[in-house]
């Protein structure tokens, strides 16, 4: 105990090196994305298999889910539920529930059906976000959560904003 391993000089300076705190460029994840967007709107943001996204094509994308998340009544704060595979979609599906101001609860295909029907009641998730993988599957739950089928928004014309809308009325919050 009486033995110095290191001298008070390299503990500042290790102090020093270790202050990380810093405030943030962004208040959050979607106005991160949304100053890329205006900064790289033709970026690639994702790409899965041999189908790539850039920033104004997943911000049109989003945009529409979330519309439609609104069409079913989907308000500030309410519980969203996406199964989908793990690919660009679910990127997709998360830019959407938090531009609508929702609160996405990510559903894991791995799981078993009873678990992820449990998942989506005891969130009383209001819509739940599926692909055509995964449509069957939640067709088959007893829940009372409006399904939307995001492979239908894929397969019309694909544009581009130069703007994700956002509902900043609430925090956005992950279950």
């Amino acid at each position: 105990k009486d033995i110095n391993y290191i001298s008070d000089e390299d503990i500042e300076i290790l102090d020093a090196l270790n202050q990380t705190e810093h405030p943030l460029e962004h208040d959050d994840i979607l106005d991160a994305f949304n100053v890329n967007l205006s900064r790289y709107p033709e970026n690639k943001l994702v790409s899965f298999n041999e189908r790539s996204y850039s920033y104004a094509e997943c911000a049109f994308i989003a945009d529409k889910i979330a519309k439609s998340l609104k069409d079913y009544g989907v308000e500030t704060g309410d519980k969203v539920s996406f199964l989908v595979e793990r690919c660009e979609l679910y990127m997709f599906s998360i830019l959407a529930i938090l531009s609508a101001g929702a609160v996405y609860v990510p559903l894991d295909d791995a799981h078993p059906d009873n678990r992820i029907e449990f998942m989506m009641e005891d969130t009383a998730s209001k819509v739940v976000i599926v692909d055509d993988n995964t449509l069957k599957r939640v067709e088959s739950f007893s829940s009372n959560a409006h399904i939307l089928n995001i492979s239908d928004i894929l397969k019309g014309d694909l544009g581009s904003l130069s703007n994700l809308p956002v509902n900043y009325g609430e925090l956005a919050c992950i279950l």
